[in-house]
């Protein structure tokens, strides 16, 4: 049961988020979508394109909600212990990962990067 979850962070932490084209990650892989239509990502200082993200389609929502809803009748048999092992491991990751996180925030929202560091020192409170 843990090796379909372990699986699953595995081809989550392999996507390569710099890449210009976001794909959808559904029943554990990197789906690339089929909409039509995509929100670009602009860096708000210098109009750069940062990234494009797809308007996911009817079709590919469905199939990412119908997946979870599986997935949960499995996840929640997990042992709480196990579940706050992955959790650490995320925070764990997100430390490493903090300059790098600000950084990301700073290209595409625009702020300082003081403020976004803040902003990553915030969301790790919550995790």
């Amino acid at each position: 049961m843990l090796s379909k979850y372990t699986k699953i962070i595995k081809n989550f932490n392999q996507y390569q988020f710099s890449t210009m084209t976001m794909k959808n990650f559904i029943d554990g892989q990197w789906k690339d979508s089929k909409a039509t239509e995509w929100f670009d990502i602009r860096n708000p200082a210098t109009q750069e394109l940062v990234n494009r993200v797809p308007q996911t389609t009817n079709d590919e929502f469905n199939e990412a909600v119908d997946n979870a809803a599986e997935t949960f009748k499995t996840w929640r048999e997990v042992p709480i212990l196990v579940r706050q092992r992955y959790m650490f491991d995320y925070i764990r990751r997100l430390k490493e990962n903090h300059e790098e996180l600000a950084k990301l925030i700073t290209r595409e929202q625009g702020k300082t990067l003081v403020d976004s560091r803040g902003d990553v020192t915030r969301g790790l409170e919550v995790v």
